[in-house]
């Protein structure tokens, strides 16, 4: 190799077009990744606003949910923010999920509280709804 292209200069150059190039395309995939979710979000809520909700502010008890028909996988939902658990898998956020211990619905922990702290010792938690 010529001495131009092997001189720390010429080769710091290069990493540093390597690293313009690597952030250029992480920055497009976060921008495609956030257009995803903006997109799933409104389709999300299209679908909650074309469903006939409860009138009840209250949770349904526990007998109610384990008589319903629905599947199990299509009732879990977040209520805060309404993705459901498939969604939360195909995006692969690795966010934690808590589960309100008298009506069973689901929650991530960062819709219910930013300074929700969850304990390993099973202590009972409350949804908004049932509190």
């Amino acid at each position: 190799m010529p001495d131009n292209l092997t001189s720390p200069s010429a080769l710091r150059t290069m990493a540093l077009k390597e690293l313009h190039k690597i952030r250029q395309s992480i920055k497009r995939e976060k921008m495609a990744k956030a257009k995803y979710l903006k997109n799933l979000t409104k389709k999300s809520n299209e679908m909650i606003k074309s469903k006939t909700l409860p009138k009840s502010s209250k949770c349904a008890n526990k007998n109610d949910k384990k008589n319903s028909e629905k599947p199990k996988e299509l009732e879990v939902k977040c209520m805060g923010c309404h993705m459901t658990w498939d969604e939360e898998q195909l995006l692969q956020t690795g966010s934690i999920w808590i589960q309100c211990d008298q009506c069973d619905s689901w929650m991530h922990k960062e819709c219910y509280s930013d300074d929700f702290i969850v304990d390993n010792d099973d202590s009972p938690f409350c949804c908004p709804g049932c509190e």
